[in-house]
């Protein structure tokens, strides 16, 4: 674990500002590439007014989005919450990501295992013999990918929000406090990466009063420790207890993804983020055909 120099850190939050309404915009993107209506995610959601839903969808409606609300959507369009950085001005560079892994990402995250496994053997063809050697050992570090993400791991037929939203929080509460164990840190500084006051951290780990939290909170743990990923975040969810398996599987889906678009040409990219989106759009489609008769 790495925390940015100040200096960095200064430089992020200027990076971030306009964040939450390019992820919004972002959403929208997925909403639409997704073929989701209001009415169709309404029916998926409880325990959030209707009105307040589709203002979440506006991006120039002023109030923060819930930081449980984007990981609730994620979960629902089967994505990483890296997906929602399209278009924003950060990127995590200290992973090799940039605007083909982001569009690579919003596209295999409703494909089956076994699309997702065929887009990775595409990949793998135009990789050299280092490429794929290293990619090959890489993939042994990562846990077995499964099907489970398809069906098990799926989010259920509605999601109620408020409940989602009190086990998230309180996840983050207890991780919070262990990441500061491990790794010595004080809460003054944790509040300073998050850009947050001294008090408003504190209430972050109050595991016994969950409180919303802004999506840039989020952004800024996961880039301002130069962290790999959001799926810690959630090891600690009692309630919804899937969706933290489910950032397990997608956690390693985006790392192999990631990497493997890393090591490749950049000529090469623009031609294998097509044949990703090709996939993914000939399978929605087979959701969606219908017989002439």
């Amino acid at each position: 674990m790495k925390i940015l120099p100040d200096e960095l850190l200064d430089q992020l939050s200027v990076l971030l500002e306009g964040f939450e309404q390019n992820t919004v915009e972002s959403m929208v993107y997925v909403k639409r590439t997704q073929g989701w209506t209001l009415d169709t995610l309404g029916a998926r959601f409880s325990g959030i007014e209707p009105n307040l839903l589709k203002r979440y969808f506006q991006p120039h409606y002023s109030t923060i989005r819930p930081l449980h609300f984007i990981a609730a959507f994620s979960w629902l369009t089967m994505l990483p919450m890296t997906s929602f950085y399209r278009g924003a001005n950060v990127r995590e560079e200290f992973r090799g990501m940039d605007s083909s892994a982001i569009e690579a990402l919003i596209n295999i995250g409703r494909m089956p295992h076994e699309q997702f496994d065929v887009v990775l053997k595409c990949i793998h063809l135009y990789l050299d013999d280092d490429g794929k050697k290293t990619l090959d050992e890489f993939e042994k570090s990562l846990p077995l990918l499964t099907n489970k993400v398809d069906r098990e791991y799926a989010a259920p037929s509605v999601i109620d929000l408020k409940k989602f939203g009190e086990s998230y929080y309180r996840a983050l509460a207890k991780y919070g406090k262990e990441f500061r164990a491990e790794y010595g840190l004080s809460k003054s500084t944790m509040a300073k990466v998050l850009g947050l006051s001294s008090y408003s951290y504190s209430v972050l780990e109050d595991e016994d009063n969950p409180q919303p939290l802004s999506i840039l909170v989020g952004a800024r743990m996961k880039l301002g420790f130069q962290l790999s990923d959001h799926f810690s975040f959630t090891q600690h969810m009692i309630e919804y207890r899937e969706f933290h398996k489910f950032r397990g599987e997608q956690h390693a889906r985006d790392m192999l993804l990631v990497e493997s678009l890393r090591r490749l040409p950049e000529k090469q990219k623009p031609y294998v983020v097509e044949i990703i989106k090709g996939v993914a759009t000939a399978y929605a489609n087979s959701l969606t055909a219908q017989t002439p008769w």
